[in-house]
């Protein structure tokens, strides 16, 4: 509840802030700036109220963000990819992936996708006959997959864990500790880049990230890691404050999985860029007011949630 009022004060600071900032803008900035500030308290009270719902709303929730970042992906890459029977096949497997998360089955979670699913989806074209943009429309139904299903999942995989794993805040907590950082780090990399850009990391894909951005970036998240980490996590061993740190091995761990989701950020981002560079877009939608769309707003996370449920997995299990 302490992370969750936080929050809520975090944006209050921020809305007041980014106001300010409108003072004198023009009217079509300001309309748009204003869209997106009334677009992140939707989306913080809808997470908030999953929060206080339990695991298992969260779970259902991020179900049906990962459904909608399917549909997204799908959507985008259907001037190369015309396979309908391919694009039903990718939705029904949705359902069926999250139900293994809500049952903590985890070899089937692990299996299910990676496996199965990626061996069912090119026999359906062998099936049917269809040579002519084999790989293409193979390889766009598993990618579309692994990013807004399987690797986004994570997120919830978390939620799965055992509460003894986290005493000081469940599994809700390891949650919130990803989904906060990775926020942190796509805010701050933006802001940081866009004051002190000079030197581009890699253009043709993305024009705004620059090494500056990053490494101020990555030092704001990690700062952020070893404030939240012992109020939320294990990862701070019995520290209760981060008040209470000493420079020794309480700020390893943090400071590890601040570096880990600050780096896996970035190529997520870039990931997603690349995905729109190739397909000729700017956005990947239009459905949330001055952010783009769902896939736009989950791609770091198609990254970092697997990155952090594997770090805390093989040192907690």
């Amino acid at each position: 509840m302490t992370v969750l009022s936080g929050i809520i004060a975090a944006l209050v600071v921020g809305t007041v802030v980014r106001l300010s900032l409108l003072v004198g803008k023009e009217t079509e900035t300001r309309q748009k700036k204003v869209g997106s500030l009334i677009a992140w308290w939707v989306l913080a009270m809808v997470f908030t109220i999953a929060s206080l719902l339990g695991t298992s709303a969260l779970i259902l929730l991020i179900g049906v963000i990962s459904f909608m970042g399917l549909r997204e992906f799908l959507e985008i890459t259907d001037s190369r990819f015309h396979e309908k029977p391919l694009q039903t096949i990718a939705f029904l497997a949705l359902p069926v992936h999250y139900l293994f998360i809500l049952l903590k089955w985890y070899e089937a979670f692990w299996i299910f996708i990676p496996s199965i699913i990626f061996l069912l989806l090119p026999i359906r074209l062998i099936l049917a006959g269809h040579t002519e943009g084999y790989i293409e429309k193979a390889s766009m139904a598993t990618w579309g997959l692994f990013l807004t299903v399987y690797g986004f999942s994570h997120s919830g995989l978390l939620l799965s864990l055992p509460e003894e794993i986290n005493p000081s805040g469940g599994p809700i907590g390891l949650f919130l500790f990803l989904v906060i950082l990775t926020e942190v780090n796509d805010i701050a990399q933006a802001l940081w880049g866009r004051k002190f850009g000079r030197t581009k990391v890699v253009p043709n894909v993305s024009p705004n990230k620059s090494w500056e951005g990053l490494l101020l970036g990555m030092l704001t998240t990690v700062t952020v890691a070893i404030v939240l980490a012992p109020l939320i996590t294990p990862l701070a061993g019995d520290i209760r404050s981060p008040l209470e740190f000493r420079f020794g091995v309480e700020l390893i761990l943090p400071t590890a999985a601040g570096l880990l989701i600050a780096i896996g950020g970035f190529f997520g981002d870039l990931n997603m860029s690349a995905v729109k560079r190739d397909l000729g877009i700017k956005d990947a939608g239009h459905l949330i007011p001055g952010q783009g769309g769902i896939l736009d707003r989950i791609d770091s996370l198609t990254y970092t949630a697997p990155l952090f449920f594997y770090f805390v997995y093989f040192l907690y299990r």
